[in-house]
């Protein structure tokens, strides 16, 4: 087997599993207040919404013009955002489909919010696990900058995954779980894409899969996340927090 995919499987698993420390952030208060749970769900949506519009989407829309000229590109992108929609809808509905009791049980319901967060996060890592994997098998001498700066952000990912699910349960192990799940995604997607999908995977099936991952992610967002956190916390909290999480991944960049 070659050095160069060794090191690739190696890489883009440190790199997943960044979502780790992400989870132990959200551990190191040592008492449990609904306003902590707001602020955190609040810094998430801001993350969520940044990713989306900041790189996810242009992200696409780059991949699916150098496809497909304009206006074929720009409707293909529109599509897979309905395709998101659509999967979106049906997601909530397997996930929420005990409504009216769930509504006087607070625990299911955050439990919900975090693993609809995490199933988010590995579907918007299976694109990106193929294309980081190809990237650093093809050029090792940039492989361990370019590890460290996908698992640099991956850490809120994490974060958003792990706090409603130990918040809810109180369960430092199964929100750990999760956040180890969603994190795995990436070498897995990574090593499977590389060996079953790289003929295939081209800069179409990437726009698509970016496109629909930023729909199902502005939906979990608005209809989950934003939603919770005003019901933990309050308006001011939400408001600031979201604009932390904007400001955060921003600071990112300069890493």
């Amino acid at each position: 087997m070659k050095v160069e995919f060794m090191l690739a499987v190696l890489l883009v698993t440190i790199a997943g599993l960044s979502t780790v420390i992400g989870s132990f952030i959200i551990f190191l208060p040592k008492k449990k207040r609904h306003e902590n749970l707001g602020f955190l769900l609040g810094i998430a949506a801001g993350v969520m919404l940044c990713i989306c519009i900041k790189e996810l989407l242009p992200e696409a829309e780059e991949l699916l013009s150098e496809w497909y000229a304009f206006p074929t590109s720009s409707l293909i992108l529109v599509g897979s955002l309905f395709i998101g929609l659509a999967l979106s809808l049906i997601l909530d509905k397997l996930l929420h489909h005990h409504n009216e009791v769930e509504e006087h049980d607070e625990h299911c319901h955050m439990c919900n919010v975090g693993i609809t967060a995490a199933f988010t996060m590995a579907l918007h890592k299976l694109p990106e696990g193929i294309a980081i994997f190809i990237a650093i098998y093809d050029n090792y001498k940039v492989a361990i900058p370019f590890a460290l700066a996908i698992a640099i952000h991956h850490i809120p990912e994490g974060m958003i995954v792990s706090a409603p699910i130990y918040y809810a349960t109180g369960n430092k192990k199964k929100a750990l779980l999760y956040s180890i799940g969603s994190g795995l995604v990436l070498p897995i997607a990574g090593m499977l894409g590389f060996v079953f999908l790289k003929p295939i995977f081209n800069n179409l099936t990437e726009g698509v899969l970016l496109s629909i991952t930023s729909s199902i992610m502005f939906y979990l967002t608005f209809k989950e996340i934003i939603p919770a956190s005003l019901k933990y916390g309050n308006k001011k909290v939400t408001v600031f927090a979201v604009i932390l999480g904007i400001i955060f991944i921003y600071l990112l960049e300069l890493i």
